[in-house]
Formats: C-alpha cells, sequence, structure tokens
C-alpha cells in the first residue's frame, strides 16, 4: 500500500513476465505521460528486476502524479515484502518512505494558501 498527495494505491505483485495492469488497464493506458510511467518502473531498475514481476495494481483519488507516486512506494513495499535482500537498495534510493507533503488550504484574507492580493499604491 502506498501514498502520495490524495492518491492511494494498492499492489500485488507474483513473478511473471512484467505485466503491469492498473485498475484493469495496462499501465500505457492509465498513464498517458512518459515521466508517470517511468517514475512507476524505477523500484524495478533499482533492484534490476524488470521484466521479473506481474503487477496489478489499484489506484484511487489524487491525480497522475500523486497516482504515480503512490504506485511507485506501493511496489517498492511489494519488492522489498518479496525478496527482503532488495530493501537496502530500496532504502537507500528512498523510496520505501511516504512523501508527505500535502496541499496547504486556503487562508481568509488570501488568494491561495500563502498569495496575498496584489497591492495597488494607489
Amino acid at each position: 500500500r502506498g501514498k502520495r498527495k490524495r492518491a492511494q494505491a494498492f499492489v500485488k505483485i507474483w513473478e511473471g513476465t512484467g505485466e503491469i495492469t492498473i485498475n484493469g488497464k495496462p499501465l500505457v493506458e492509465h498513464f498517458y505521460d512518459m515521466a508517470h510511467r517511468a517514475e512507476v518502473l524505477v523500484p524495478f531498475e533499482v533492484t534490476k528486476t524488470e521484466g521479473k514481476f506481474n503487477v496489478e495494481g489499484r489506484v484511487k483519488g489524487g491525480g497522475p502524479t500523486g497516482q504515480a507516486g503512490a504506485l511507485q512506494l506501493a511496489i517498492s513495499k511489494a519488492i522489498q515484502n518479496f525478496e527482503p535482500g532488495h530493501r537496502n537498495s530500496l532504502k537507500r534510493r528512498k523510496m520505501l518512505s511516504t512523501d508527505i507533503r500535502r496541499v496547504q488550504p486556503k487562508k481568509w484574507g488570501k488568494v491561495k494558501a500563502r498569495r496575498g492580493w496584489q497591492w495597488v499604491k494607489r
């Protein structure tokens, strides 16, 4: 299980041909942006296990960036549980810790969370 921003991801992995499905769709259909696809595949590159695991993921909430980050964390944790020997390489790249940054709420008297109204001299 992984979280990022408002997205939550749940992942199952097993030894196979490297097929990745997210919400019943292939990775290419779920993420149109190459950067998001690459972010999901980073744990396999770090552990040198590209094409060795099949992944079935379920992700809900957030946008594409948050979903990609949540899937990356969930896959990293799943690989570590499957083969504990990969823990050090994943931990060194900080892939086993949740990114705790969240969107700040808008404050009253402001345009956004921190941006104030434009100041006019006259």
